[in-house]
């Protein structure tokens, strides 16, 4: 299971928000950061699911047909994502983009729903901008290693793992059990706690 440490993620988003054109990028990378969404979740989100005409919705629905398993859930949206779905909104507005409830919300270049193989592009691009590779210079993470940092985030703060569970839409706590697994610098934290 790869994740983003918080420094790496600090320069992945430092470098989208440095790029004039990657408000979509941006958006995409901090909506999977803050809720957990899988990439499938993400492609198939409509206006609707996020905007209900006059406001940002405080939670989304993940529906059926979208969903792993065909399990509709519920994603709730913290301040922050909220502010920047707002913006997004706003920015899909100025290009002209349709706001119909049944459009898709993230758009290709073609205006059409974005693809999977094509988010997952997009994703290894920035890794790859932000400098986050191997000896090789290829992408140390993958589109699903956003989902991974959110689960970790959540952990390092504290939440259960029931509501991790819950919140990453696993339907056993099997599943979730991934995230009890001590990460490296778990283990160098537990080290340096014997010196002091």
């Amino acid at each position: 299971m790869k994740y983003l440490l918080e420094h790496e993620e600090r320069t992945l988003l430092k470098t989208l928000r440095d790029s004039k054109s990657a408000i979509r990028d941006l958006t995409i990378f901090e909506l999977v950061l803050h809720t957990g969404l899988r990439v499938q979740e993400v492609r198939l989100l409509n206006v609707a699911d996020i905007f209900n005409g006059m406001v940002i919705r405080d939670h989304l629905v993940v529906r059926a047909e979208t969903a792993k398993r065909c399990k509709a859930r519920e994603v709730f949206l913290n301040s922050h994502i909220s502010k920047v779905l707002k913006s997004f909104i706003a920015f899909k507005r100025a290009k002209g983009e349709s706001m119909e409830p049944q459009a898709p919300l993230i758009v290709s270049k073609k205006a059409g729903r974005v693809g999977q193989r094509t988010l997952q592009d997009m994703a290894e691009k920035w890794f790859e901008r932000a400098g986050l590779t191997n000896a090789k210079g290829v992408a140390r993470f993958s589109f699903h290693s956003l989902r991974h940092t959110f689960a970790m985030k959540l952990r390092r703060r504290g939440v259960s793992l029931e509501r991790v569970q819950k919140l990453l839409g696993h339907a056993s706590l099997q599943a979730t059990g991934i995230y009890l697994e001590p990460s490296r610098e778990d283990l160098i934290d537990a080290l340096q706690n014997l010196a002091a």
